[in-house]
């Protein structure tokens, strides 16, 4: 094959021209010549290289050096590295999940921020008269308290104030007793109360008597500026212990079970729509409740001016039949206060009468001689009947008329309201009066004056014989044979002792004794 390439190149060869040949040797000595230059080239680039690379060599010899140093050193510091890494890893893992729980908390939706602001809607129910959801929250929170989030102070702080809050939530329910009183609201507001713990029964009866006593002390208060303020309170404490004794056996039916049972006693004489509540009875706090306002309200009726009896007497009547048949029979109670204001309201007018004629410093009688001639004059001209209004006697003295006019006018006032027990008190009271009467007369005798001592005489004369026996009769015959016909019949009752007024004076004494020495 080589040969082959050989002969076919001499043939060539031979075959070109001296030209042909010159030609080509140019040519070849030209690539002779590009191929030195570039052997040179080469032969230069191949020196700079064995530099770089010795040098390269050196630098990477140095290098290595210094690597296999310091991984020495990182090889003896691994594994404080290792514990770092781990515990840098540890820290990441930490972070992680306090930044979750951050993130947890402050999203407002969660339950924390409830907790945080337990108070204010705590604050918020009581505004809204949610009472049942307040409740709850201080229900929670006691539950809170018992967990182990109790002691962490954001817990800690909402917690103690809402569970301090239920006394302020118990004033609060209890303080919808001091106003008017819904029962449906008022029943809802019990049920509330009873869910509080250590409220006991007993505690819930007094507490609500003790706030409705509050309401009606305040209604009490803002009517006594008003013009006959005695009426209006009595209508106040009709109303205020009405609906409160609604409410009680409404909020307490056991009592009104056991007032049925066993407590009811009921009496032949009273109206049988009465009953009354016995001492066994469950109802004491509300009876006992209820006498106290009573007797606060005749303290007031005591101490209240210009009443009018009358009006007092129906306005307290129809008080004490507003509590027919709800076990407070006050009765007894009413009658006994309204016979003990009639009998201080006879007192005062008997002593207003008295006032005005003892007020005098002296006493007016006409002469009697003057009296005589009249009295003659009447009888003669039959102008006088056999029951004179008055005795002729006293035409004498102008002043004791006027005092008997308003005795009668008492007497008449008083005989259809008073009761057969206040017989003794009406006589104690003109007794009295009439003990006065004479002791002023008597008061004359001392004046150095004769004239004073006659006049005293004479006055104690025509009292005694002539205006003592007027009242005397007026009040056994009109007045007391009245009150006898009111009651029952007169063949039933029987005095032992017949009601007479005292008559003792130191001036008519002196009178009698004298007519004693010139009858004998």
């Amino acid at each position: 094959m080589e040969l082959c390439e050989a002969a076919t190149f001499e043939n060539v060869v031979q075959q070109f021209t001296l030209e042909e040949i010159t030609s080509h040797l140019k040519g070849l000595t030209l690539r002779i010549n590009h191929l030195n230059n570039e052997v040179t080239t080469l032969a230069f680039n191949n020196y700079r290289t064995y530099a770089d690379a010795g040098r390269a060599t050196e630098q990477c010899k140095t290098m290595f050096s210094d690597v296999h140093d310091n991984v020495k050193r990182v090889k003896e510091s691994l594994p404080e590295v290792s514990a770092s890494i781990k515990e840098y890893s540890d820290g990441i893992k930490e972070f992680h999940k306090e930044y979750n729980n951050v993130s947890a908390v402050i999203n407002h939706d969660n339950l924390l921020w409830k907790i945080m602001d337990m108070s204010k809607m705590f604050n918020e129910c009581i505004r809204l008269n949610e009472y049942e959801a307040a409740f709850a929250l201080t229900d929670f929170a006691v539950n809170l308290k018992c967990s182990r989030l109790y002691y962490q102070p954001l817990i800690k702080k909402p917690v103690d104030y809402v569970i301090d809050a239920r006394h302020s939530l118990l004033d609060e329910l209890f303080n919808k007793f001091t106003g008017p009183l819904d029962l449906s609201t008022s029943i809802q507001i019990i049920n509330n109360i009873r869910k509080i713990p250590y409220i006991s029964n007993t505690q819930l009866r007094v507490s609500i008597l003790q706030y409705r006593n509050l309401f009606l002390d305040s209604q009490i208060t803002k009517t006594m500026s008003k013009k006959e303020y005695i009426y209006k309170i009595i209508d106040i404490f009709r109303d205020c212990m009405y609906d409160t004794i609604i409410l009680y056996l409404a909020i307490f039916p056991e009592t009104e079970t056991s007032h049925h049972r066993k407590s009811v006693i009921r009496s032949s004489s009273l109206d049988p729509k009465w009953e009354r509540w016995t001492e066994s009875s469950n109802s004491n706090h509300l009876r006992a409740w209820g006498h106290k306002n009573l007797e606060q309200l005749f303290e007031l009726i005591r101490s209240a001016t210009n009443v009018n009896y009358e009006a007092l007497r129906e306005k307290l009547m129809s008080f004490s039949s507003s509590f027919g048949r709800m076990g407070l029979d006050f009765r007894v109670y009413i009658l006994e206060e309204l016979q003990i204001i009639q009998t201080k309201m006879l007192k005062e007018k008997f002593g207003t009468a008295l006032q005005k004629l003892i007020s005098k410093k002296s006493i007016h009688l006409i002469d009697s001689e003057i009296v005589e001639m009249a009295r003659l004059g009447l009888v003669q001209s039959s102008e006088v009947e056999e029951d004179a209004s008055l005795p002729l006697d006293m035409i004498a003295w102008d002043d004791l008329i006027v005092y008997a006019n308003e005795v009668i006018t008492v007497l008449n006032d008083s005989r259809h309201t008073i009761s057969v027990n206040q017989l003794n008190d009406l006589f104690d009271c003109l007794d009295n009066s009439f003990t006065a009467l004479l002791l002023w007369i008597d008061g004359f005798l001392e004046a150095s004056a004769d004239v004073d001592s006659i006049t005293a005489k004479r006055a104690s004369q025509i009292v005694i014989e002539s205006f003592i026996p007027f009242i005397q009769k007026y009040f056994t015959t009109n007045f007391s044979q009245f009150l006898r016909r009111k009651i029952c019949d007169a063949d039933e009752i029987e005095y032992n002792e017949p009601m007479k007024f005292k008559t003792d004076c130191a001036a008519y004494e002196i009178i009698a004794t004298k007519e004693s020495e010139s009858e004998a």
